[in-house]
């Protein structure tokens, strides 16, 4: 409880008629939860009241009066807190790697002082992020009588999987095969992430002999986030074929075609007459393979 004594001066009427002040003492109390501020009070007195102002003199009296207004100044009470309020923030989200969020996140703060009221508090009101972010700082500030604190959190969303696509060098023959001609095909992963950026993508592959082959990678961001993608029915063939000539001439063997000596047989007197008419000797080599 605060009281206020004052003494407010008015004017009084003399015997002679003269006005003359004096003063009349009054008392104000408000409560300890009074709000500091400027408050205006209105004094009045009953009009033509007429009192003794002085027992030396007779007749005097109060002036008629109207209604008067005093301004009072409430400050506030000297406070024993000597400590600012405790803030503490808490954060709802589910966290992958290197301190990235993969989902919305909430942030929620509690601000206390059991010593006085928070008088005031500045972005302490709850938020959810839900948008990729590469760092985003909430900040909560408080007063109160012990002084003023705050505290920040700073929060780095990634949600969004990377991207990852597949593509495979040299293309395949007319067949739809890898061969000789083409060489042994190779898929090259290409990755990307627009917000934590790529931690890992898949290295190139080659592939061996084999039909219906396939392969396949996964890209991982630094958040924690994943994608995968692949290729298949890729078919390889390096191997050239062999020929075999089952009952025919020898390899390294030397036949005489046109006109033979006259020690061979007569059957075998000529071959192909039409086309050879000079004797000529032939060494019968393998043939190359063809894919």
């Amino acid at each position: 409880m605060w009281l206020w004594i004052m003494k407010v001066c008015r004017l009084k009427t003399g015997q002679n008629g003269a006005p003359s002040p004096y003063g009349v003492a009054a008392s104000i109390s408000a409560a300890s939860t009074t709000p500091p501020g400027d408050y205006t009070i209105a004094l009045s007195e009953s009009a033509g009241n007429t009192q003794t102002i002085d027992p030396a003199v007779s007749g005097g009296k109060l002036d008629d009066v109207t209604a008067t207004t005093i301004t009072v100044h409430v400050l506030a009470a000297p406070s024993s807190d000597t400590t600012p309020p405790v803030i503490v923030p808490s954060i709802s989200g589910t966290l992958g790697n290197n301190g990235w969020y993969i989902s919305d996140v909430t942030v929620t703060w509690s601000v206390t002082d059991p010593e006085s009221a928070i008088t005031s508090s500045t972005g302490c009101d709850p938020m959810t992020i839900n948008y990729d972010t590469a760092g985003i700082t909430l900040t909560c500030s408080a007063i109160s009588a012990g002084g003023t604190s705050s505290e920040s959190v700073s929060i780095k969303r990634d949600a969004t999987a990377p991207t990852i696509s597949a593509s495979v060098t040299p293309a395949a023959a007319g067949t739809g095969w890898w061969n000789t001609s083409t060489s042994a095909p190779t898929v090259t992963y290409t990755c990307g992430d627009a917000t934590s950026g790529v931690a890992s993508c898949p290295a190139p592959y080659t592939f061996g002999e084999g039909a219906s082959q396939s392969n396949s990678g996964t890209v991982v961001d630094n958040a924690g986030n994943t994608n995968s993608a692949g290729v298949s029915g890729i078919n390889v063939d390096l191997t050239k074929p062999t020929v075999t000539w089952n009952g025919g001439p020898a390899a390294g063997g030397s036949y005489y075609f046109g006109f033979v000596p006259a020690a061979q047989p007569a059957p075998q007197a000529m071959l192909f007459p039409a086309r050879i008419t000079a004797q000529s000797v032939v060494t019968v080599q393998p043939l190359a393979a063809t894919p």
